[in-house]
């Protein structure tokens, strides 16, 4: 203000620079305090330093501070770093970095969480599939149950070299039969086995050597009815479905190549030779006759020794059974010995936690092929789940003849896994005469596991075929595949 007008004095002064600055007398001090905005780090905002008033000089102006006067008394008197105040552009550009950072970190979040939900729906729509299929099985072993006392069943052949359709030299077709029927409980707890009049045929192309659809072994597994070929490793999926035609209901039913399993190591272009399989935590173990075979060279085959554990979905790892099926041989031939056993038909309980292994052949001698026709077991080995205990069971049949042979087996539902259906096949003249004198023929039986006693003495199939697959299961489509 212009000190003309005589108004009550003012304590700032204008300076060139435009900061306001204001004198003081260096000669006394107040009490009171003001702020300036001069200072070493002035630029993008006022820097708030204290310092006090000192009285007025008795013509009312305060004297005029020198530069150096000024450092000192800030020397002196600032108890205190310089404060900043933060101009109001800059406070808006550091909002929008804020606002910035924040709406990235909320946009990694957001992608996060939507990888996390595919992720989930990956895995549930992996769940859904197995083997390529894109729709989920609808057999299951509960499907079977007629009543309490009642069950219907269903097996499957491997007729060997005989599989090959005639008549398709060109085209060659492989051929399976599929029979089904009911299995019965009376009063007294003995069993009755029903044969459909009606079997059902399976046919497929896929071959080895000029040989497919020896299928060995029929269970189910995630609502879905298996089947697998023993000479090409591969499982099929059985899918029934229903037809009219001129009035009549006909149902058939298709067998679906799902996988193909090489034997072993999995490092081959051979076919696993899959002769059982059972499910055990949500798997399926799939496994071969579990013998080692001595090559024309001399050289020992072990590729039978390993299982294939599948997956809910079709995927797979391989184990190397080896010292398992080594101590199931030791336990019934002894550490020592020529002797060998072939497995077609192993289970794993889940009620009585156990393995138990219904040998095919068990033979105290080396391996001759024609007298192995003629050595049919008829024990049962139940084994804890880590291989280090069994106890052996001997089955009572009333038939002495050791051509019969279990080739596969299901334990009855309802019976705790005590009620066993086998299948015993025979393969007679085989081995030296190929397909020419090949007979083949097959029986049911059902037996106390733990007991041994025989519940169903052994009945015939109708069809002189060797059955090595068997399950509880309604081969019919339900109504709703219909």
């Amino acid at each position: 203000l212009p000190h003309s007008e005589k108004t009550s004095p003012s304590p700032y002064q204008i300076t060139n620079d435009t900061r306001i600055r204001r004198t003081r007398d260096t000669s006394d001090l107040g009490d009171k305090s003001i702020y300036s905005n001069s200072g070493p780090h002035s630029g993008n905002g006022l820097y708030l330093r204290p310092f006090r008033i000192p009285p007025q000089s008795d013509d009312g102006l305060l004297p005029t501070v020198t530069s150096a006067a000024r450092t000192s008394y800030r020397s002196k008197f600032s108890p205190w770093p310089p404060q900043r105040v933060i101009s109001p552009t800059l406070r808006r550009r550091r909002h929008l970095k804020a606002l910035a950072v924040v709406s990235f970190l909320a946009a990694i979040l957001l992608i996060h969480d939507v990888d996390n939900v595919r992720g989930r729906n990956r895995l549930h729509t992996t769940a859904s599939i197995f083997g390529g299929s894109a729709r989920p099985g609808y057999f299951s072993r509960s499907s079977s149950i007629i009543s309490s006392s009642k069950w219907h069943w269903a097996a499957v052949s491997d007729l060997d070299r005989l599989s090959r359709m005639p008549n398709s030299e060109s085209d060659p077709t492989f051929y399976s039969i599929l029979q089904s029927g009911t299995l019965s409980r009376n009063e007294d707890g003995k069993y009755e086995m029903d044969f459909a009049k009606e079997t059902r045929t399976l046919t497929g192309k896929h071959n080895e050597g000029g040989r497919g659809m020896e299928l060995s072994e029929l269970v189910t597994f995630q609502n879905r009815l298996l089947t697998f070929d023993d000479r090409t490793g591969a499982i099929f999926e059985l899918l029934s479905s229903h037809s009219d035609s001129g009035g009549e209901e006909h149902a058939t039913t298709v067998a679906i190549p799902r996988l193909v399993v090489t034997e072993g190591d999995g490092d081959t272009m051979k076919g696993m030779k899959v002769e059982w399989a059972t499910a055990k935590d949500g798997n399926l173990v799939i496994g071969s006759d579990g013998k080692e075979h001595i090559l024309p060279d001399g050289s020992i085959y072990r590729n039978h020794l390993w299982v294939v554990i599948l997956g809910p979905s079709g995927d797979f790892r391989r184990e190397d059974w080896t010292k398992k099926y080594q101590f199931v041989s030791d336990a019934l031939l002894g550490p020592s010995g020529p002797g060998y056993i072939t497995h077609e038909a192993v289970g794993w309980s889940e009620f009585l936690q156990k393995w138990v292994f219904f040998p095919r052949r068990v033979s105290l001698g080396r391996y001759d092929a024609i007298a192995d026709e003629r050595r049919g077991s008829n024990i049962a080995l139940l084994v804890n789940e880590n291989f280090t205990s069994s106890t052996e069971v001997k089955v009572k049949f009333k038939s002495s003849d050791q051509l019969r042979g279990f080739s596969s087996v299901s334990f009855v539902p309802g019976t705790r896994d005590q009620h066993v259906l086998a299948v015993r096949s025979v393969e007679q003249g085989c081995a030296k005469s190929g397909t020419g004198g090949c007979l083949q023929r097959s029986y049911g039986t059902v037996f106390d596991l733990l007991s041994g006693d025989v519940l169903m003495d052994d009945k015939l199939f109708p069809l002189n075929y060797k059955f090595e697959g068997i399950e509880f299961v309604k081969i019919d489509a339900p109504v709703s595949q219909k």
